[in-house]
């Protein structure tokens, strides 16, 4: 059995019969290991959306990536969740810019992720809020080491309505023969709102004011069905564009 297929045997069980199934269905040892971390970071329940897209987010590794991924090139890994990764990275063309680079793990790509993942991102491309970072592109990759987008170009209606450029065909074939879906975002400059506050001693009302923009962009979020399940200081940023 591959390791998508024992995952999915072992997701509908408990954790006690879960080691049990791997036990008698897992080809060695490490398969073991490689499912039982899927099945770890699917009970976080972590989402892509989650993961921060801020330029003063730490590096994980601190080193630069260097990797072209279509008309992207990946500058530095600035977050990561169990289900998946975030980068700086360098729109080469049309025009030249700094943005977040959100992709699924490799591993993490089964056809629930998978699904759960392209709903998610059709979602956010639908939101128009000036305190919400916007979708500015979607697509998925191809193996090889420099991976190629299908789908460059697409404005967010398009994204909404056509996920990955291979429309009409199931998430788990475009997956096969794509590779793994990703979506690119603007890259938010600021400073934790808290940390904003605090360093210009700014009054209770101002304060509440800042939290109302925060409230109003969560309200249109939970309008289009966006549950964020990671909101804290560190991800709510303040910036002269709002």
């Amino acid at each position: 059995m591959t390791d998508e297929e024992l995952f999915e045997g072992a997701q509908r069980l408990s954790n006690s019969q879960q080691r049990d199934y791997l036990g008698n269905h897992a080809v060695d040892e490490s398969q073991i290991e490689r499912v039982e971390s899927l099945l770890r970071a699917d009970q976080k329940k972590d989402s892509l959306l989650d993961l921060a897209s801020t330029a003063d987010s730490p590096a994980t590794d601190g080193q630069s990536i260097d990797q072209i991924i279509g008309n992207y090139k990946l500058l530095q890994k600035i977050g990561e969740g169990g289900m998946g990764t975030v980068y700086m990275a360098e729109q080469l063309r049309p025009v030249k810019r700094v943005v977040a680079f959100k992709v699924i793990k490799a591993g993490m790509d089964s056809k629930q992720v998978v699904a759960r993942f392209e709903a998610e991102r059709q979602s956010l491309a639908l939101m128009d809020h000036p305190n919400i970072a916007k979708v500015l592109d979607a697509g998925w990759t191809q193996s090889g080491p420099n991976v190629v987008d299908r789908s460059v170009g697409q404005n967010a209606s398009e994204i909404a309505n056509d996920s990955g450029g291979d429309r009409g065909r199931p998430a788990d074939e475009r997956r096969t023969a794509l590779g793994l879906p990703y979506f690119v975002m603007e890259l938010v400059k600021g400073v934790p709102i808290n940390k904003y506050c605090d360093d210009n001693r700014l009054p209770t009302e101002q304060r509440v004011r800042l939290m109302m923009d925060v409230c109003n962009a969560i309200q249109h979020a939970h309008q289009k069905g966006i549950i964020h399940r990671d909101l804290k200081p560190s991800n709510s940023k303040y910036s002269p564009k709002g």
